[in-house]
This record gives structure tokens, C-alpha cells and sequence, in this order.
């Protein structure tokens, strides 16, 4: 711990102070938060010891198992929804659980702000709480446990056994060592029609940052470098959005730009579009693979939302070389929505989700660099790359000259 007279802390101290001075308008600004954050992080490891700072790391999976009953005890909800607190006694007359259960996990929550303690075995909902009542928001803590956390804990010792080396393929990472399957991995949620609806909401929503995040649609120049340049005479077709899932993206589009013209394709598996209800009905589903032949030449702008991220380079150049074919040189675009790493600095977001991708799909996160040798491999270049929120980004590219 660094000691209260160590220049460095005095400098963290007055940062913070100064931050925190100016007032709530100051704290809320997207541009200023992450700054304060990352400035109360590093006073928080200089104040706490190395044996409390290791205790955290070792017990925050206590926090997050809490969570998990949690969900399934609808305890976000009931908490949520009960005015001026609730007792212990009475969540476990509304759940069926054991009292002394309720209080254990309910520990692990206040612990970690998801709920806030309001007196003996009393709990009070806060703003995280009425956040975890949303359903994506808590698909996605279900998917993440449910799959990551096994992913995880076997990860060290599937990395032993393969003399350390980063998966090849999609079919022999983390996860399947984990759950003793030769499948990829959707492919493997798939046999189980419950984990693959939870995991289509989880999309939908993905943990709330369609909510509270900045979308790719709003950040990026659309009707300029999109719609106002479609072209009839070269293709019939403004937008795929490959592997789109439900198609919150490319409905999105549709209804922000109602009168543009072409056709706007929502792609994705067999199992995926027979489950989509209530697309909008001027958006065409399409059964397809995007390992096969891109089916649509010559649209205006083909479209991937977090897909290259789980899967390996050589997966990548194969998905990405299916549709550099059909695209047109000087005209078609491809916008992968994706996160973008930095190149030093990474946040707890950021190496959330590389890890997380190492463990579910054998995939990365890849920084600057990467992504435009990545698609340099496959015969395209970036054209730009745009930033939203917390590393999310999204990388423009076109056909090489």
C-alpha cells in the first residue's frame, strides 16, 4: 500500500477531488466518467493492501455466483419491485427458499452494490437493481456463468495440456474442453433449445448496452455514406446483416430510414430466423451460413455485428473471403459493429470480453493492428475506424484498390 505522503497518491487524491467538485453534471459526462473511473481504480489499489487486493480477485466469483441464484430466485425483480425495502423473512416466503439462504446470497449483492442494504436482513432496490430486471440483462449473466464460468475454470488446465498454444479452430478451444463436446459452439447451444433462447435474448439486448450505450447506427454516418450512395444499376440490395440473429440491428435501420430504397436481408441459421416473430415487414429473412457462398452480389453495405470476435483468424479469413467476393469494388461496404482494443490500457470490459471469447468460442478481441491485418488477408482495408462506448466501435472497409 502506498504510504499517505507518496507524491503519486497526493496526485490521485487531487484528481478525484477535483472531479468529483465540479458536480453531478461533471460526473455524468460519457467524456469525463471514464477518466474518474479509471483515476478511483488506481487510489483504490494504492489504499488497499496486496493481501486485500489479492482476497478480491480471489472471492469475486463469490459475488457473481450470488448473482446467478439471485436470477433464479427472481430476487432482482422481487426487490425491484417491493417500495421501501424488503425483509429477509418475506423474500423467502415469496421465493420458497431457505431464510438463512436469502441472507447469504443477498451478502454477495449489497457487497457488490447490486442491491443496497437498508438495515438487518432489510434490502432496498438501487439504479443496478432496476438495471438486472431487465430480461437481456440478466440472460446474459445467465449465459456468461452458465457457459463462461465452466470455460473458465478448466481454462488453465486445458492451456497445460496444449503446451500453451491459443486454439486453431473452433472446435477444439476452452469450451469444448469444458464440456466434453466436438461441436463448435453455437452449434452446441443449439441441442439444447432453452440455453439457445437465453442466449438469442442475451443478443437482443446485450446486457443493456442497446440501452444505455451508444449504437453504432447513431455514431456512424449512415444516410451519407450509405443510403444517399445506393445504386440500382450495380444491385438491389442496401443492407445484409450476416448472422444478425433476431434482427434488432437491420430493423433498427428500417425504421430509422423508412423510405430507403433496396432490400434490406436479414441472414442467420436455419434454427435462428424459423425463431424470429414480428420482424418488420419490409426486412427479407434468409437461412444461411456464413462459412458458404454469400448468396446477395452487390449490396450497398453487408453488415457483421460481434461475429469476429469469436472466432479465430483463419475462421475470420474464411467468413470474410465469402463475402469480399460478392462485394464491388468502390462501392460495396462491409461495417463490422466489434470492439476495438487499445493498444495499452486495457479496461475490465475489454479483457472481460477477449478472455471471455477465448473461453466460449477459441476468439479475440482484436486491437487496431489486428484488424487491419486481418482483413488485409482477405483482400479488403479499413477505411476507418469508428469509436463509441467502453471499446465498442465499429470498423469500415471496403475492397483494396
Amino acid at each position: 500500500m502506498s504510504s499517505v505522503s507518496d507524491p503519486s497518491l497526493d496526485v490521485l487524491l487531487h484528481s478525484v477531488s477535483s472531479q468529483t467538485s465540479i458536480g453531478p453534471a461533471h460526473i455524468e459526462d460519457k467524456h469525463s466518467r471514464p477518466q474518474l473511473l479509471k483515476d478511483l481504480r488506481k487510489l483504490i489499489s494504492a489504499l488497499e493492501t496486496p493481501e486485500y487486493h489479492v482476497q478480491r480477485v480471489v472471492f469475486f466469483p463469490s459475488t457473481y455466483a450470488c448473482a446467478r441464484i439471485a436470477i433464479d430466485l427472481k430476487l432482482f425483480n422481487i426487490i425491484a419491485d417491493a417500495s421501501g425495502g424488503i425483509s429477509s423473512s418475506e423474500l423467502a416466503t415469496k421465493t420458497g427458499a431457505e431464510e438463512q439462504l436469502i441472507v447469504r446470497v443477498l451478502r454477495g449483492l449489497t457487497y457488490a452494490g447490486l442491491v443496497t442494504e437498508a438495515g438487518d436482513r432489510v434490502y432496498a432496490a438501487n439504479a443496478i437493481t432496476q438495471h438486472l430486471k431487465t430480461p437481456s440483462v440478466q440472460a446474459g449473466m445467465i449465459h456468461f456463468y452458465d457457459a463462461g464460468l465452466r470455460s473458465l475454470s478448466t481454462m488453465p488446465e486445458y492451456f497445460r495440456k496444449n503446451g500453451f498454444k491459443l486454439p486453431s479452430d473452433s472446435v477444439s478451444g476452452p469450451l469444448q474442453y469444458a464440456f466434453h463436446t466436438p461441436l463448435e459452439s453455437y452449434a452446441y447451444w443449439n441441442t439444447m433449445p432453452e440455453f439457445a433462447d437465453n442466449f438469442n435474448t442475451f443478443m437482443a439486448g446485450k446486457l443493456g448496452a442497446t440501452k444505455t450505450g451508444q449504437s453504432w447506427e447513431k455514431m456512424y454516418p449512415v444516410k451519407s455514406n450509405i443510403i444517399d450512395a445506393f445504386d440500382q444499376k450495380i444491385g438491389d440490395t442496401m443492407f445484409v446483416d450476416i448472422a444478425g440473429g433476431r434482427g434488432h440491428e437491420v430493423a433498427q435501420l428500417k425504421i430509422d430510414y423508412p423510405n430507403a430504397p433496396g432490400r434490406f436481408i436479414l441472414q442467420d441459421l436455419p434454427a435462428v430466423i424459423d425463431d424470429v416473430k414480428d420482424l418488420h415487414s419490409g426486412i427479407e429473412r434468409m437461412k444461411f451460413n456464413f462459412f458458404d457462398p454469400q448468396p446477395i452480389r452487390g449490396s450497398r453495405a453487408y453488415f457483421m455485428a460481434n461475429i469476429m470476435h469469436n472466432w479465430t483468424d483463419a475462421d475470420c479469413r474464411k467468413i470474410l473471403l465469402n463475402t469480399a467476393k460478392v462485394m464491388v469494388k468502390g462501392y460495396s461496404k462491409l461495417l463490422l459493429s466489434d470492439h476495438i482494443l487499445p493498444s495499452t490500457g486495457c479496461g475490465l470490459e475489454s479483457l472481460g470480453r477477449d478472455i471471455g471469447m477465448l473461453s466460449l468460442h477459441g476468439g479475440v478481441e482484436r486491437s487496431e493492428s489486428q484488424w487491419t491485418a486481418l482483413l488485409e488477408s482477405a483482400g479488403l482495408k479499413v477505411v476507418k475506424f469508428w469509436y463509441m462506448d467502453k471499446g465498442e466501435g465499429l470498423v469500415e472497409a471496403e475492397l483494396q484498390d
